[in-house]
């Protein structure tokens, strides 16, 4: 599901541009071995998701077109009543970035998935 940063604390907002190659400063979806879906609002904003599992991230992107390749992203972290949300999606682009996944000890335990190992106990 795809929605605007505006909704969503989480939702990081990027500004995208192309690279002439994929560095180190550089987020190319191709190159991602992650789940990547894109959803282009307009020419100049698209929204992404990229996942593995239950775990996300999502962002809202204007300037070029996330599709392609690689791109430069840049951030406005200004809105310090979402800035803890923000770092912590910044942190696990980060992490996707670097090392081709998104690692659980940037995301929290589903409060159900407890209830539902008790369930499966409780039936053995």
């Amino acid at each position: 599901m795809f929605w605007s940063a505006a909704g969503d604390p989480a939702v990081l907002p990027v500004h995208a541009i192309v690279a002439a190659r994929r560095g180190s400063d550089t987020l190319d979806r191709l190159g991602l071995p992650l789940a990547v879906a894109i959803f282009r609002e307009s020419p100049q904003r698209e929204y992404a998701v990229i996942a593995h599992g239950p775990r996300h991230i999502r962002l809202e992107s204007t300037g070029d077109s996330l599709i392609g390749g690689p791109v430069r992203l840049s951030d406005d972290l200004a809105d310090f009543f979402r800035l803890r949300a923000q770092l912590l999606t910044l942190n696990r682009l980060e992490a996707a970035a670097r090392s081709g996944r998104l690692p659980t000890r940037l995301y929290d335990r589903d409060p159900l998935a407890v209830r539902w190992i008790h369930a499966l106990a409780a039936r053995t």
